[in-house]
C-alpha cells in the first residue's frame, strides 16, 4: 500500500539573473586567468576577484523563491532567508520584484520580477495587478492571462496562496470568523527570518582582504 502523496517542492528564479550571474563569473575567471598567464597576480587582484565572485553569487545567483510541500513559502535573498506559511500571506505582487505582505510586514525578493515592458504587455492581456490585492477577497481575484514567464510564476504563487488560505477557512468576505482570524494570526507568527551567514562572512572577509591588500601596496 502506497503512502500519502508528497507534493513536490517548487523553485522559481529569474532566468535573466542566472544569465547575468554566470556571465559575470565567466568574465571574472577569464580576467584572472589572463593575469595568471603573465605571472603571479597581485594580492589585491585576488582579493577583488574573491569579493566580486561572492557578490555575484549573493546578488544574482543566490536569490530564489521556493514553495515547500505546498505549505511553506521561502524567500531566499542575498543576505537573508525568510520562511512563512503560505496561509500567512495577505498580499503577493510581482512587478519589478516580488513583494509579499504578511500583516504589517513586507518582504521583497528579486528572484522573480518583470520589466516595465512586460508589465505593460501583461496588463494588455488582462493582468490587473498579478497579486492578491490588499483589500480584495482572494476568491474574487481575476486570474490574469499573462504573457511573461515571471507573470506565470506570479499567478502560480497566488493560486498556491489561495489554496493554503482556503484550507484554514478563509472565505470571500473581507472579515473572517474569530476562529479563522486566530489561525491566520498563528500563521503570521510563524514567519522566520534567518541571516545568510556564509555569504555575510564571505563578503566581510573578502572586503577586509581587499582593503588590506590595497593599503599594503
Amino acid at each position: 500500500m502506497s503512502g500519502p502523496e508528497v507534493a513536490p517542492d517548487l523553485h522559481f528564479r529569474s532566468a535573466s539573473g542566472l544569465v547575468y550571474g554566470y556571465l559575470a563569473v565567466g568574465l571574472i575567471v577569464v580576467v584572472v586567468g589572463l593575469v595568471l598567464a603573465d605571472g603571479a597576480p597581485p594580492a589585491w587582484l585576488i582579493a577583488f576577484a574573491a569579493l566580486a565572485l561572492t557578490a555575484t553569487w549573493a546578488v544574482l545567483l543566490r536569490p530564489r523563491v521556493s514553495v515547500l510541500d505546498r505549505a511553506t513559502l521561502v524567500l531566499r535573498m542575498p543576505l537573508s532567508e525568510v520562511r512563512m506559511p503560505l496561509a500567512a500571506v495577505d498580499d503577493l505582487v510581482v512587478r519589478q520584484w516580488l513583494v509579499v505582505r504578511v500583516g504589517e510586514r513586507r518582504f521583497s525578493c528579486a528572484a522573480i520580477g518583470r520589466t516595465s515592458r512586460q508589465l505593460r504587455r501583461d496588463a494588455r492581456r488582462g493582468d490587473r495587478a498579478t497579486g492578491l490585492g490588499a483589500d480584495a477577497a482572494l476568491a474574487q481575484r481575476v486570474v490574469p492571462q499573462v504573457a511573461s514567464q515571471d507573470g506565470l510564476v506570479a499567478d502560480r504563487l497566488v493560486s498556491l496562496v489561495e489554496s493554503a488560505r482556503a484550507q484554514v477557512g478563509v472565505r470571500g468576505a473581507p472579515r473572517q470568523t474569530p476562529e479563522v482570524e486566530s489561525r491566520l494570526e498563528a500563521a503570521r507568527a510563524a514567519v522566520e527570518r534567518a541571516p545568510a551567514w556564509p555569504e555575510i562572512v564571505a563578503l566581510a572577509v573578502s572586503s577586509l582582504a581587499l582593503l588590506v591588500a590595497v593599503l599594503a601596496r
